[in-house]
């Protein structure tokens, strides 16, 4: 069963096959954490606290200099704080700069500390989607079959995608049922390779599809009303 969840015709050409369903938008490639081992990672938890505290100390020493330059230029004459300042911004200076390569490691060490990322197996991964799929089916399902039905947009839906079905012999129209804010139907392709592309260039639809195509073409499809959106199921 291949999935194609909350796509609208206009977005066809950016389909693509990832993980074995068909997603509207392929996602960016994520980077994953370097695999550590739980020694390696309380160490660099270890080395990460030291320089966040260090950090603090600096930022302290930093505020307190500032405040003494401050001090020292209101209460000294100028000559005679003119040395003591400028040793004093000399300091500030170093501090700052060890502020500032502190933080750049700082983040490099926050990256390194997170977790390594957790690996699934092919067989995990598929059983994720298939609980993803059929509790999005059954949201949707019970969605449909609660809401009342819109008297008059029901039947100008019905009647929208029946006409446009009715106009190709590669697609068959099963049932269809549309309430309030989304329409259910089944069909089944000719060609089961370019089942969905056909129902979706057929169709036309102007709102969020999400659409279940089986390896034999038979197809499972909620049409969400124009300017609405389909309900979501939590991720299991």
């Amino acid at each position: 069963m291949k999935t194609i969840p909350f796509i609208s015709a206009s977005t066809i050409s950016a389909l693509a096959l990832v993980g074995g369903a068909y997603l509207a938008m392929s996602q960016p490639n994520v980077p994953t954490a370097p695999a550590v081992n739980a020694q390696e990672l309380h160490a660099l938890q270890n080395e990460l606290n030291a320089k966040a505290n260090r950090l603090d100390q600096l930022i302290a020493e930093q505020e307190q200099r500032q405040a003494a330059a401050y001090d020292l230029s209101r209460l000294l004459p100028a000559g005679d704080s003119d040395s003591q300042i400028q040793a004093l911004a000399q300091a500030l200076v170093a501090t700052q700069s060890e502020l500032a390569a502190l933080r750049l490691d700082l983040q490099d060490q926050q990256a390194l500390a997170q977790p390594p990322a957790i690996q699934l197996s092919e067989a995990e991964i598929q059983s994720r989607q298939q609980l993803t799929q059929q509790a999005q089916q059954t949201l949707l399902e019970q969605t449909l079959y609660s809401e009342g039905v819109d008297p008059e947009w029901s039947p100008q839906a019905t009647s929208q995608v029946r006409n446009r079905l009715g106009n190709t012999q590669d697609i068959t129209l099963g049932e269809l049922e549309c309430a309030s804010s989304m329409c259910m139907l089944t069909a089944s392709a000719t060609n089961h390779d370019q089942a969905f592309q056909t129902l979706s260039e057929t169709l036309a639809w102007e709102g969020e599809m999400y659409v279940n195509v089986s390896a034999e073409g038979e197809m499972l499809a909620y049409l969400a009303r124009p300017g609405s959106s389909l309900p979501r199921a939590k991720q299991p």
